[in-house]
């Protein structure tokens, strides 16, 4: 499956650069955007202009949980709004984290913005098994 575009927001700038190469060199999006912290990953979620969606043609927004400054849990509910409307204009957030905590996976259950739940690394199998 191709993405139409994966915003990443993830502290660990090594962690990006892998799973941007991965993206990239699998062509697995027309776009990638990269935030290497919470503040930048707002200012691109804030700026994201709507995608058409279909089955064949999906955006992402991969975000980790544990960073410094808010969670992705915390960001998710200090701006709801501002996923709730990624999510109409195409994109679909999921968790991409190191965490295998039950309770992650079920405080990501209770987040109506949160579609799916990926253990790093990310991996081409990974983003082709993605169905939503």
């Amino acid at each position: 499956m191709k993405f139409k575009q994966i915003i990443l927001i993830d502290d660990d700038v090594a962690v990006n650069y892998y799973h941007r190469y991965i993206i990239e060199h699998e062509k697995l999006a027309e776009s990638i955007l990269v935030a290497d912290n919470v503040d930048d990953g707002m200012q691109l979620l804030f700026n994201i202009t709507p995608v058409t969606s279909t089955n064949t043609d999906l955006s992402l927004i991969l975000l980790d949980i544990n960073m410094p400054k808010y969670t992705g849990f915390e960001l998710i509910q200090k701006y709801t709004s501002v996923f709730e409307r990624a999510e109409q204009n195409g994109f679909h957030t999921l968790i991409l984290t190191t965490s295998d905590n039950p309770e992650d996976l079920a405080t990501a259950n209770n987040f109506s913005v949160i579609k799916g739940y990926l253990q790093k690394p990310l991996t081409v199998e990974k983003l082709q098994e993605i169905t939503l």
